[in-house]
């Protein structure tokens, strides 16, 4: 690494969103009205209000998920030195910059966690000594249709799903899934999380002033550690938000499944977000061959997520153990077969055969189109993994609560990330690989 103080390419065009506020901040204020009118409109059909937790939570996750993907991708570039990807990177970093909302988006599934609306065995009212089972079970709504009425119990899916009781869980169990233990692990995550994507983004900003090529050193030395750091929480964090919805069923792949679908819909997020700046005449840097490697990034994650749903699915069909395969019974009875069966083609099949040919990875169009099919049925996802629960009447999806709810926190959102990368350029423009990347070519 050289020591002199890196210099920006003279042939950086206009990268800087500061002139475009006044219209993400219209675009922003019209979403957030559309989304909580659209939230309120849900609530007139009382049986809607009990879903809105389970709801709130699947559309936290989906926004979640998607810093996340951004946190992994800035530590990834810095571990492996990437060149091709620094003219995406701070966006990136923007993006992952968002951990210092989370917190804020988290309170309602704190409370709804802690008034028994989501998470079982963190209610403040959970029986740690007897199980859930009698808490909740009078009948069991988890089991209900897409569409349908609530099933009655049926006690072949396992004591404490609906009719019996399971047994009670072992004490260094229920004080994890406690209500305190849950919410300070979170709070813990969120630090964490913030932490190292300030680190990277003041870094890499701070390069953009004095050009000093050993920033960079140091970031790809503390890359290392940090992504253990980075995959020890996001996995601990999919277990808690999303896998201890049902306390009695566990599955060690559940984290890696967990972090699939959040680097994929980061990547979708990606290549939407710079479609919309190239629109706007920003970051011309980013051409064909930048789109081109995001989606293959994207298409490596439609495979490696079918790969462990399959794996998950398939051992623990194999293992063939009621603990286990009730989880899998909810998702495959009145209903949600459908579903299940949707997610097969709609989140693997059909982006695979989209994006199989390098033609549409290099036509931001059709990878916009592909983008925004992955965000679509990664939610569908989400949903499939939240709703089908036993423990409070949110099997059935409400479509103007989703939407509304979706708009409300992606308002949010997208405003957070502006303000992220106002006042900074939206290229890393000292970085001592950024003519690497304006010169990148795939072959």
């Amino acid at each position: 690494m050289a020591s002199a103080t890196m210099t920006a390419p003279a042939q950086l065009g206009a990268r800087r969103i500061d002139d475009l506020l006044p219209r993400i901040n219209r675009g922003v204020q019209m979403a957030f009205v559309v989304g909580a009118l659209l939230t309120l409109l849900s609530f007139v059909v009382p049986a809607f209000r009990e879903r809105v937790w389970a709801t709130y939570l699947a559309a936290f996750t989906f926004y979640l998920g998607i810093t996340l993907g951004g946190l992994f991708f800035v530590v990834l570039q810095h571990l492996v030195r990437a060149g091709w990807s620094v003219v995406v990177r701070r966006v990136a970093e923007g993006i992952a910059l968002n951990t210092k909302l989370l917190p804020v988006l988290f309170i309602p599934v704190a409370v709804g966690t802690y008034q028994g609306h989501l998470h079982p065995a963190a209610a403040a009212h959970a029986d740690h000594g007897g199980g859930h089972g009698a808490a909740h079970a009078p009948a069991d709504p988890g089991h209900a249709a897409p569409g349908g009425a609530p099933a009655p119990a049926d006690p072949a899916h396992g004591a404490g799903h609906g009719g019996g009781h399971h047994a009670p869980h072992a004490p260094l169990k229920a004080k994890w899934l406690s209500f305190p233990w849950f919410l300070g692990r979170m709070l813990l995550f969120f630090a964490i999380w913030y932490g190292i994507a300030s680190y990277f983004y003041g870094s890499s900003v701070a390069q953009d002033q004095d050009g000093d090529p050993a920033r960079t050193s140091r970031m790809t030395w503390w890359a290392a550690p940090l992504m253990i750091v980075f995959a020890l929480t996001c996995s601990l964090a999919g277990f808690d938000l999303l896998m201890a919805l049902d306390p009695y069923w566990y599955s060690t792949m559940f984290g890696v499944y967990f972090f699939a679908g959040c680097f994929l819909s980061f990547m979708a997020t990606l290549i939407i977000a710079f479609y919309v700046l190239r629109r706007h005449g920003l970051a011309w840097e980013v051409g064909p061959e930048h789109y081109h490697d995001m989606g293959k990034f994207m298409f490596a994650f439609v495979v490696f997520w079918a790969y462990i749903a399959y794996s998950q699915f398939m051992l623990i069909w194999y293992g063939n153990i009621p603990e286990e395969t009730v989880w899998y019974l909810r998702r495959m009875e009145h209903g949600w077969l459908l579903v299940s069966a949707w997610l097969i083609v709609g989140h693997f099949v059909i982006p695979f055969l989209a994006l199989l040919s390098r033609f549409p990875k290099r036509r931001p169009e059709l990878l916009v189109a592909g983008s925004a099919w992955v965000l679509f049925v990664h939610y569908i996802d989400l949903q499939w993994l939240i709703l089908p629960q036993p423990e409070a009447a949110r099997a059935v999806p409400v479509p103007l609560l989703d939407l509304g709810l979706l708009l409300v926190l992606g308002a949010v959102y997208v405003r957070s990330t502006a303000a992220n990368l106002t006042g900074v350029s939206l290229i890393p423009e000292r970085d001592p690989r950024l003519r690497d990347s304006l010169a990148h070519e795939n072959f």
